[in-house]
């Protein structure tokens, strides 16, 4: 190759691309595109809006264990009092668990949330849970 480029024969010279690094380079943009849309939108998560779904609440009563489930779409991966207070005895547990044996009759209102880790997606909702008083058995 003589100085400038050009081969003893004449022509520009070129190199001899290995086949595989174009499915290399490929790969390279491929990623870079898939990094800089996951940038862009954010965790893709399970592609449906994070809500709760448990309707009203049924009463209580105290000195008597409550135990209800609360229930969302999409999944969620921990639930936590956001605002209020539940009634003394009662718990709100991480996995959606509202349980315990209630110690004061009133009504209670409070929210709570649920947060779900793989799309980032958090969803609240209020409620209000009635602790009775129990009659003296006669």
């Amino acid at each position: 190759m003589e100085a400038g480029g050009r081969s003893s024969t004449g022509t520009i010279g070129t190199s001899r691309r290995d086949p595989s690094a174009n499915r290399k380079a490929l790969r390279r943009a491929i990623l870079a595109a898939a990094t800089l849309l996951m940038l862009t939108l954010g965790p893709l998560g399970c592609g449906c809006d994070l809500k709760i779904t448990t309707g009203s609440l049924p009463d209580a009563a105290v000195g008597v264990f409550y135990s209800l489930n609360l229930d969302s779409d999409c999944g969620g991966d921990t639930w936590f009092l956001a605002s209020g207070g539940l009634p003394p005895g009662i718990a709100l547990q991480a996995n959606g668990d509202l349980e315990g044996v209630p110690t004061l009759a009133g009504v209670f209102d409070f929210t709570v949330g649920v947060v779900d880790f793989d799309s980032g997606d958090q969803a609240s909702k209020g409620f209000t849970l009635t602790v009775h008083r129990v009659p003296p058995t006669p």
